[in-house]
């Protein structure tokens, strides 16, 4: 027997879950004189905030009544699109570089990290340019099914 939940209301309360940890990791890193430690207590504190946008998306995808991404958000992102996608390969293939001359697995699995989430943004970055430049009726269901369904799911820059 399943037990329905109320799952708008579950995600909100989520969405403040996530933000409180971020504060208090944000809090605790500040206390911290090891940057390593920093570091690692930052990213994590960055990656809840991240959940809670992600959450409030969520939140957003069970609206039905959506209408499509505002043309002033389309030539927003038209404009700074191409830098970003440039920006984003020459970082992943940086990191790359150095992953392959370095022998500390320390070092590495921050690379590695580091390299994930390069590839990520290049790839977002990329879907929503061929989204703006097809000229379709460009939704959120659109964006969705091409940035988060495929690409975010793939390896690194360029598939």
């Amino acid at each position: 027997m399943s037990i329905k939940i109320d799952v708008r209301n579950v995600l909100n309360e989520m969405v403040g879950e996530e933000y409180d940890l971020s504060k208090k990791l944000h809090k605790l890193a500040d206390q911290i004189d090891s940057n390593v430690i920093k570091s690692l207590i930052q990213v994590t504190a960055l990656d809840s905030e991240k959940h809670s946008n992600l959450y409030l998306s969520a939140i957003d995808l069970l609206d039905k009544e959506r209408k499509m991404v505002p043309e002033s958000d389309i030539e927003k992102i038209q404009e700074e699109i191409d830098f970003h996608i440039k920006n984003e390969a020459h970082l992943y293939d940086g990191v790359k570089k150095i992953i392959q001359s370095v022998d500390d697995y320390r070092l590495k699995m921050i690379l590695n990290i580091i390299l994930e989430d390069e590839g990520k943004h290049h790839r977002i970055f990329q879907e929503l340019k061929n989204a703006i430049m097809s000229k379709e009726a460009l939704t959120e269901d659109v964006v969705w099914d091409m940035v988060w369904k495929d690409a975010v799911l793939h390896g690194g820059p360029g598939g």
